[in-house]
């Protein structure tokens, strides 16, 4: 069960009794970690979740807000994730592989693109910056966005994966099992970059629109 409290969005796993509807829970967790904006009384970031089931897969999506320098709308959907629990019930969520199609070559002026890296904790903090944009700094504690600290272990050796779309950040930590979700001012022009720790298997692409140009109507 997810539930988004104009706050954190959450999940409990549990049973539901299908005559009663009772449910029972029996697990909770973050689901994905906001941040909070001094203008605003809400947490902001990924909330709003809906699930579908896809060809066998099930797929996880929401609305993304928190953007600071539109003032006439504040909002746009996120990625879609395939989410599957793992053997402690914890959800693990991974941008679907239809994505793999979009990538491309490296370019800073777009601002948008997909990054993987295996960060090896167990030597030390790692910082990932894009600029004045955005700084992630990684620990086994748990990680840091742009001064906000964020509560949650991960392992020595943990995998980071992050998804940008010129001023939105989706950010994958551990398999999916612990993620956060930034808006910023625009990126374009910013190149991501490794200022401190040590990674291993560091990829970055450039990503394509994506567009949907068939019919869906009639």
């Amino acid at each position: 069960m997810i539930y988004s409290p104009y706050n954190t969005i959450e999940y409990f796993v549990g049973d539901l009794d299908p005559v009663t509807l009772h449910f029972t829970p029996e697990h909770h967790e973050i689901l994905s970690y906001g941040y909070h904006r001094q203008d605003y009384p809400f947490d902001r970031g990924f909330y709003a979740s809906f699930v579908t089931h896809w060809e066998g897969r099930t797929l996880l999506g929401g609305w993304i807000s928190g953007f600071p320098e539109n003032p006439l709308w504040d909002g746009c959907m996120s990625s879609l994730r395939e989410v599957i629990l793992d053997e402690s019930q914890r959800l693990c969520q991974t941008p679907i592989r239809e994505l793999i199609s979009l990538r491309e070559p490296f370019t800073a002026q777009t601002g948008s693109f997909d990054l993987e890296a295996l960060c090896l904790l167990d030597e030390g903090p790692v910082t990932l910056a894009l600029g004045d944009r955005l700084t992630l700094t990684i620990d086994t504690r748990g990680f840091t966005v742009n001064g906000e600290r964020f509560d949650s272990p991960l392992p020595p050796h943990c995998r980071l994966r992050m998804l940008m779309d010129r001023s939105v950040a989706e950010i994958f930590l551990d398999g999916g099992r612990v993620t956060a979700t930034r808006c910023f001012a625009d990126a374009q022009g910013y190149q991501p970059e490794i200022t401190s720790g040590r990674v291993t298997d560091f990829t970055l692409w450039g990503m394509r629109s994506c567009q949907i140009r068939e019919n869906l109507v009639g």
